[in-house]
């Protein structure tokens, strides 16, 4: 058995561009004379699929052997896993001032009614009624607003400063209390 750095042809990932997803690594190879056998990553069992998926960055090491036993060595460095949430597409969901004070103005062009401000560990806030007052819990629903470009002020002054997600149905948005 010798090493024969020449079957391994390239090693790509995708997606390429910044991403908080996971990524796959696919690894190409050729071996005209006895055939591929098998991948593998780092000290992991070979397998027939030459594909793999990480998710962290870092220096990934391959090793792709042949039938005869030869094989081949490379590393591949993945370098675009952001840390974060990816937001949703919010094309009809506007947020501002942002970042925010005391009141943070929402506007959204179906009806919605459940409004959830989650901080960055995932915990749940607890939100002000639209005409200010008493806190209402954790969870609990604000009268239906939105459609036809309706909006929605809300308190958040009770809020400590950082980085919180503003939940309504599906939607959700990435603001910041200052």
């Amino acid at each position: 058995m010798f090493c024969a750095p020449y079957i391994i042809t390239s090693i790509t990932h995708s997606p390429s561009d910044a991403t908080t997803e996971a990524v796959t690594i696919t690894v190409s190879a050729s071996d005209d004379l006895s055939g591929i056998a098998g991948y593998a990553m780092g000290s992991g069992a070979y397998q027939s699929s030459n594909q793999f998926t990480v998710t962290a960055n870092g220096n990934y090491n391959f090793t792709v052997i042949d039938s005869a036993g030869n094989y081949a060595v490379s590393t591949h460095n993945v370098g675009n896993i952001t840390v974060g949430i990816k937001d949703i597409e919010n094309k009809n969901l506007n947020i501002y001032p942002n970042p925010a004070h005391s009141y943070l103005r929402i506007e959204i062009a179906e009806p919605a009614s459940n409004i959830e401000i989650y901080d960055i560990y995932g915990r749940i806030a607890p939100l002000n009624p639209p005409e200010g007052g008493k806190q209402l819990p954790c969870g609990q629903k604000h009268p239906s607003f939105g459609g036809d470009g309706g909006g929605i002020t809300i308190d958040i002054s009770h809020l400590a400063n950082g980085i919180y997600f503003l939940k309504i149905g599906n939607k959700r948005v990435k603001f910041v209390k200052e």
